[in-house]
């Protein structure tokens, strides 16, 4: 049995508010003024000044921080 693992950097910016109980996966970039609700799972790209919830993880709102 062979076991593969993924493996890359978390980056978190400045301002950043991240619920309890959020998962961030390997290779995740949260930018600035970023707010992650309770529970989300996080992959990919977050942009600044937003606003994202679920799993996984949406962006429900932009220029929060404006």
């Amino acid at each position: 049995v062979t076991e593969e693992r993924i493996t890359g950097d978390i980056k978190i910016g400045n301002n950043v508010f991240i619920g309890a109980n959020c998962v961030l996966l390997p290779g995740t970039i949260i930018e600035d003024n970023v707010i992650i609700g309770a529970n989300s799972v996080v992959k990919g790209l977050l942009e600044t000044n937003c606003i994202y919830v679920g799993s996984p993880v949406e962006k429900i709102k932009t220029g929060w921080f404006e």
